[in-house]
């Protein structure tokens, strides 16, 4: 069998600007001020839960018992949901009932929390908290000596 014996090429030393992962070759790049997805979501769009409670926060004008009152739109909703279910609507008593037992869930949720939250140390915890304090302390009061003395150098 013939072998050929292997020689390495010379490669000339990289650029300046050396390219590989993550730093694509110069000419590649995007330019300033461009982005990588042109035709990508435009800054400042907003998604459907914004939209929803800015119009919903919207100041709109109704007559109530005969009388022009601005309201939010908001409340203006509620407003009719519960006049609706006075007079006996089926779907609004129903949706009535479902806003306020998720606002008492709610509530109870975040009184749970409020309650439930556990101490942050226990007994064996505070003695080791207490001793790094004292610790501190004696490190500050040899410093503070250190530094009042002008011939002696803190060397700690």
């Amino acid at each position: 069998m013939n072998y050929r014996k292997r020689t390495r090429s010379t490669v000339p030393a990289p650029p300046e600007s050396e390219s590989g992962y993550g730093k694509p070759p110069e000419h590649s790049r995007f330019a300033p001020g461009k982005s990588g997805n042109p035709a990508g979501r435009p800054r400042g769009s907003r998604n459907l839960s914004v939209l929803t409670d800015k119009e919903l926060d919207r100041i709109v004008t109704a007559n109530i018992d005969g009388k022009p009152v601005r309201l939010q739109l908001r409340s203006l909703i509620v407003q009719k949901l519960a006049l609706d279910a006075a007079k006996g609507n089926a779907s609004a008593r129903r949706t009535i009932l479902q806003l306020e037992a998720q606002k008492a869930m709610a509530e109870e949720q975040a009184a749970a929390i409020a309650t439930s939250a556990e101490p942050v140390s226990g007994p064996a915890d505070e003695a080791i908290l207490q001793r790094y304090r004292q610790e501190l302390f004696e490190e500050f009061q040899r410093h503070l000596t250190a530094s009042s003395d002008p011939g002696t150098d803190d060397k700690d």
